[in-house]
């Protein structure tokens, strides 16, 4: 029985998607031909795109309702742009720009004044969607050059879409970001306990813009991918794509509480939005019929994971040392978790590790299921008191339990 809900928990959304594909093939008889697989991969490109982008807000504790907004605003300015007789190239980059820039600014608002993510983000969702519509009057902006449609249009070997190779690599730079570098490390840090970040000599407030920054890169590149695609730049283009991306990443694993989720799980969060939509279209669905399965599938995903939240917030982290003489000159650390989560070692090593404080770098962080002798703090409480105290106060316990006692100590 264990080992079959390990396995459910593991391949959840695996499941969810064979699922989805399973009820469409046999509900659905053109959906599984290759022409409209092309199609729907070609259709999840920029919903791929930006995923990546947002996922990374929401690992780091953040969210972005503006992206739909920024997505209709950089395709219109770059699409006039072009049609006003500024190169191609000069057009895209200035557009990207833009949206890094209108990124950072929602990250920096949110930052400084403390004001909600949700509402800061709402607003300026507004506020550019008010903009894109003075400065075009509502009308759609045509006109673009037959070589800008290659990135949305376009194939390769006359086989493959390349709007699909462009969301590949985007998937694998998003990836590459969070497994392999410094910078993914700390959204998840942030997005896990800010103020141990903050504890550990890191600024929580620098990586959470930077957060916002690295979207807006993702929001400007998927911006002209759909520009290309529709071969023009619609004042309503962004339209309901912040929805789609939030159902993909939270069906993804990305928690709304920030500090979990991969870039897999966003992939798989992607198909799974992708083929719904496609399916529903296939079969004739109306686009009303469509939007509230979507939010259907929306509401369900959030509920199970402010549940699972709520249930892992109950939990604590317990933790022991001990002094070990002859090791790092002086002595070192050994610190114990002792938890129902081994991850949390892990976590606490790499916060450590991060730290400018020498004693918190050089502790040796180990994962054990039983102790009979140990100290109780968080993350917190323990990092304060060694800023406050130094090391001297981890001596190892005095007093020993019996082994049979129920009683534990703490500090």
């Amino acid at each position: 029985m264990d080992v079959l809900k390990k396995i459910l928990n593991k391949f959840t959304v695996l499941i969810l998607l064979a699922v989805v594909v399973i009820y469409f093939a046999v509900s659905a008889p053109g959906f599984m031909t290759i022409n409209n697989g092309m199609s729907l991969l070609r259709q999840i490109a920029v919903l791929g795109i930006l995923s990546t982008g947002f996922a990374m807000v929401m690992i780091a504790g953040g969210l972005d309702l503006s992206i739909s907004s920024q997505l209709s605003l950089v395709s219109c300015a770059t699409a006039l742009m072009i049609v006003n007789g500024v190169p191609c190239v000069a057009a895209c980059i200035i557009g990207v720009l833009i949206a890094v820039a209108i990124s950072a600014f929602n990250g920096m608002a949110i930052v400084l004044t403390g004001m909600p993510a949700m509402i800061c983000t709402l607003a300026m969702q507004q506020v550019l969607q008010g903009v894109v519509y003075i400065f075009t009057g509502a009308s759609p902006i045509y006109g673009l050059p037959e070589g800008m449609k290659i990135i949305g249009q376009g194939y390769i070997a006359g086989i493959v879409p390349v709007p699909i190779i462009i969301m590949i690599v985007i998937f694998l730079i998003g990836a590459f970001i969070l497994n392999r570098t410094y910078l993914g490390r700390y959204f998840y840090a942030v997005g896990s306990n800010e103020e141990a970040t903050r504890l550990s000599g890191l600024s929580s407030k620098k990586i959470m813009i930077l957060s916002y920054v690295v979207n807006g890169l993702f929001v400007g590149l998927a911006s002209i991918v759909l520009m290309s695609r529709i071969a023009s730049g619609q004042p309503a283009a962004g339209e309901g794509y912040e929805m789609d991306v939030i159902t993909a990443c939270v069906v993804g694993g990305i928690a709304f509480s920030g500090g979990k989720g991969k870039m897999l799980g966003v992939v798989q969060g992607v198909l799974v939005m992708g083929v719904l939509s496609n399916g529903l279209g296939v079969k004739g669905v109306d686009s009303y019929t469509q939007l509230l399965c979507k939010g259907l599938v929306l509401l369900v995903v959030v509920s199970i994971d402010c549940l699972r939240e709520k249930r892992e917030k109950s939990r604590k982290m317990v933790i022991t040392h001990e002094k070990r003489e002859g090791e790092l000159g002086g002595g070192r650390m050994k610190v114990l978790v002792i938890d129902r989560y081994p991850d949390l070692a892990e976590e606490f090593q790499a916060m450590c590790a991060e730290s400018d404080l020498e004693a918190l770098r050089d502790l040796k962080i180990e994962y054990a299921k039983d102790t009979n002798v140990y100290r109780m703090n968080t993350f917190e409480e323990y990092v304060q008191r060694m800023e406050k105290e130094g090391p001297e106060w981890m001596e190892p316990d005095q007093e020993v339990l019996d082994k049979d006692s129920k009683t534990r100590t703490s500090c």
